[in-house]
């Protein structure tokens, strides 16, 4: 089922797995799990944790319209996932940080994504994706960053990476 909070705030909270195909739609909306989060938004703000003991899974969201995204999974090895259709991907402050695991960031029909926060994959594979430009001074960290933008990479803003291997 959906839930549809509007201009307030949704917040999904579970000691297991948040996982649906309902769209949940709210300004802000924030996931905090210990086994994984899978879900589809329309959020201007967007938080999603997989943190507490005995934590497992990934996060994989798809979100509708501009938003800025954080993230944490402290699942060794657990994986990161928006698809932010039809709109710009600002990571926030906070950061996109996984532990070990790869992080993957895409826009799909339109949108920029800016890399204001850290993201970070440790030994693992960062993939940012957009159908139009990629910018941001946040720390890009992983073992292998890839890199791909239809309008440029670091134009606007040059890019700070800490990776083996980059391809752009």
């Amino acid at each position: 089922s959906s839930i549809n909070a509007g201009g307030a705030t949704v917040q999904l909270t579970s000691s297991d797995a948040i996982t649906g195909a309902g769209l949940i739609t709210g300004a802000t909306v924030l996931f905090d799990a210990s086994n994984g989060v899978a879900a589809n938004t329309d959020a201007n703000v967007l938080d999603a944790t997989n943190i507490g003991a005995g934590v497992s899974g990934n996060i994989a969201v798809t979100n509708s319209g501009p938003t800025v995204f954080t993230a944490d999974n402290d699942t060794v090895g657990g994986t990161i996932q928006l698809t932010n259709t039809g709109g710009d991907l600002r990571v926030g402050g906070a950061g996109v940080i996984s532990i070990d695991g790869a992080v993957s960031l895409s826009t799909l029909v339109s949108g920029n994504i800016d890399l204001t926060g850290a993201v970070t994959a440790g030994a693992s594979t960062a993939t940012i994706t957009s159908t139009d430009a990629v910018n941001g001074a946040g720390l890009l960290s992983a073992s292998t960053v890839d890199l791909d933008a239809q309008d440029g990479i670091g134009g606007i803003v040059a890019l700070n990476t800490a990776s083996g291997a980059l391809t752009a």
